[in-house]
This record gives C-alpha cells, sequence and structure tokens, in this order.
C-alpha cells in the first residue's frame, strides 16, 4: 500500500487527543448534569467563583466530574443509542392522529348512513394524507440522524 494511504488510514482510525477536546467533554457533561457544585468559602463572587446562590448567600462554581477519555465515550454513546433508540415523537404522534381519524371516520359514517360516502371520503383523504405525513417526518427523522453520524 502507498505510505500516504497508510498515513491517511492512520489518522482516521487514531483517536482523537483527549486534551484537545477538553472544552467539549466539559460541556457535554454539563449539559448531561454530571457535574458537582463547589461553594466559595466568601460569599460574594469572584472569577474562580462567578455564579452566586442567593438561598446559601454564597458564590459557587459548576465544575463537571472527573471522567477519562474512555469513560467520556461510554457516556457519548450512551446517550446516542438512548436518542437513536427514541423513535421520533412527531411522526409517531401523526401516525396516532391518523388511526384517530380513520376510526372515528368509520364510526361517524357508520352512526349517519345518509352522509357515509361522504365522511368516508373525507376521513379516507385526511386519513392518508396524516399517514403520508408521518412517514415524511419519520424519513427526515432519519437522515438528520444520518446526518449527525458523519
Amino acid at each position: 500500500m502507498h505510505p500516504l494511504a497508510e498515513e491517511y488510514l492512520k489518522s482516521k482510525s487514531a483517536q482523537p487527543d483527549p486534551d484537545s477536546r477538553g472544552q467539549e467533554i466539559r460541556d457535554f457533561l454539563i449539559g448531561e448534569g454530571l457535574y458537582e457544585i463547589q461553594y466559595s468559602p466568601y460569599p460574594y463572587a469572584t472569577d474562580d467563583y462567578p455564579l452566586f446562590d442567593a438561598d446559601k448567600n454564597r458564590s459557587y462554581r459548576i465544575e463537571p466530574i472527573p471522567v477519562t477519555y474512555e469513560e467520556y465515550l461510554k457516556l457519548y454513546n450512551a446517550r446516542e443509542e438512548s436518542r437513536q433508540s427514541q423513535k421520533c415523537k412527531a411522526a409517531s404522534r401523526t401516525q396516532t392522529a391518523a388511526y384517530t381519524v380513520c376510526l372515528l371516520g368509520a364510526l361517524i359514517g357508520i352512526l349517519y348512513l345518509g352522509w357515509a360516502p361522504f365522511i368516508w371520503l373525507a376521513t379516507l383523504i385526511s386519513g392518508t394524507t396524516l399517514f403520508a405525513l408521518s412517514k415524511i417526518i419519520d424519513q427526515l427523522h432519519q437522515i438528520q440522524h444520518q446526518e449527525k453520524q458523519k
């Protein structure tokens, strides 16, 4: 194999330097609620303790829990798996609405036999539209998830 190709493959398969991703890891941990609150010994805000808790009359700072880079990767992957496992709620709700429209339309059409063809036609059109919309939303959600993985 050509040396440039080998070098390219090594650079793509190599893990990024954990020190260069420090702020990203910090933001992730704080965003996921994996942090500790450290109170200042002084009752006023300083550069080290920029936040203030009025209930305790103390300034404080938020420090993420200490994790290794491998632990961070596990936490990150666990979050992504849980996000992926959750089916798009908007698509599910739209599909539920479509089933509801179809069921109610069929029942109302049976109750009002004189108007049944019109009710069933309206139900067919609106139910099919909602089913199509739920599929479109689901497809867009899958595309968005695939783009995030790249």
